[in-house]
């Protein structure tokens, strides 16, 4: 496992839907934005919204 995959779960973890059916990251499409936000805070970077739909 790189490194890259622990911090993005850790940034997806308050999102996901823990109640979820079994294999699915389940979270609130609303909830998008937010996470693109701290994944850009997190390594210091900008996403394009093109690069996100």
């Amino acid at each position: 496992m790189d490194e890259l995959t622990p911090r993005i779960a850790e940034i997806l973890r308050p999102y996901i839907n823990v109640d979820a059916p079994s294999g699915r990251l389940d979270f609130d499409p609303l909830d998008l934005p937010l996470i693109v936000f701290d994944i850009e805070d997190a390594f210091g970077i900008q996403m394009r919204l093109e690069d996100v739909e």
